[in-house]
């Protein structure tokens, strides 16, 4: 595992205004997940935490805090950004990318993502005369959130989109781009996701 800290930045960073909700659920995950193996730079392991290499992970603004049954396969890549949170018996598949952008992402207990899903929680804005790119000066990023709750799924390729909750056991289909909340228990698919059962 590769563990990166905090370096200097080369952007505008924009933390947009976050649901009290979700702000709640956040330091209550945080607050809740004890047994550290490790502090370094704001990034606390569980215990018994099942990390296998490479994985990368980076902590340059916030906290991360990972629950001691969570397990994470090969070739993924955890941004806390603004603070990460992940519960009690998350798998995490293989080529997985999690908290893009660098805003606040919270993994409930029991949430699982498939192969190649991704949770996208900011977002580079473009702007005549301005570049999107991580390394052009003037660059701009909204930061805001996603929080998966408890025992949701996302399938292979699934992605999630800044601003979304996925409801409790509420199950992403393969390939589906979510852009707005989905309820707890529903499935969506399709581009953008909508509700097929």
């Amino acid at each position: 595992m590769i563990v990166t800290g905090r370096h200097g930045q080369k952007f505008e960073r924009n933390i947009l205004e976050l649901p009290a909700a979700v702000m709640a659920a956040f330091a209550a995950e945080e607050a809740r997940l004890p047994q550290i193996l490790f502090d370094v730079d704001g990034c606390a392991i569980g215990s018994d935490v099942e990390i296998h290499n490479p994985t990368i992970v980076i902590a340059n603004n916030g906290p991360l805090r990972m629950a001691s049954t969570a397990r994470i396969d090969s070739f993924c890549k955890l941004e806390a950004g603004e603070g990460m949170t992940i519960g009690d018996y998350v798998h995490i598949a293989s080529f997985v990318h999690l908290g893009i952008g660098g805003g606040i992402t919270i993994l409930e207990d029991g949430t699982s993502f498939a192969s190649g899903s991704k949770v996208i929680s900011g977002s580079n804005i473009p702007a005549p005369g301005r570049s999107c790119s991580a390394t052009a000066p003037g660059n701009r990023v909204d930061k805001s959130f996603v929080w998966i709750q408890r025992d949701a799924v996302l399938f292979a390729g699934a992605i999630v989109c800044p601003g979304v909750t996925v409801g409790a056991e509420a199950v992403i289909a393969a390939g589906a781009i979510v852009l707005e909340d989905v309820p707890a228990g529903e499935t969506w698919a399709g581009t953008p996701a909508r509700m097929i059962g």
